[in-house]
């Protein structure tokens, strides 16, 4: 089900001068910065104080087949040094098609259930 609920949101890059402006206006529950080096962070609940960036850090580790998720909290980051900024957004497209592909799921059990294929 998880999986599921994460396949109806995708991350969209934003084009801005102002990362400190965006997160403000339109208040993400969760983003992806790149800083100097290409280091990547993913952070939640991000809010701006003076010239930071501060939230909580996700870091997501592979242990055997399973992901697990760390959180470490406050986590801040230089407005200054972000050179790429992407938000988690709410996908109607993917969710439509996780919908079509899990009644057809549904069907195809049903009618096989019902033929014994």
């Amino acid at each position: 089900l998880v999986l599921n609920l994460t396949a109806c949101y995708t991350w969209q890059g934003v084009a801005t001068t102002s990362p400190a402006g965006v997160i403000e206006a339109k208040r993400p529950d969760r983003i992806r910065v790149v800083v100097p080096a290409g280091i990547q962070m993913e952070l939640e609940r991000p809010v701006v104080d003076g010239d930071q960036l501060v939230g909580t850090s996700v870091e997501n580790e592979r242990v055997g087949g399973a992901i697990t998720q760390t959180f470490v909290p406050t986590v801040s980051v230089p407005v200054a040094d972000i050179l790429m900024l992407e938000i988690r957004e709410f996908s109607m497209g993917r969710t439509i098609g996780l919908v079509f592909l899990s009644l057809l799921a549904a069907s195809s059990l049903q009618t096989i259930g019902q033929y014994g294929f």
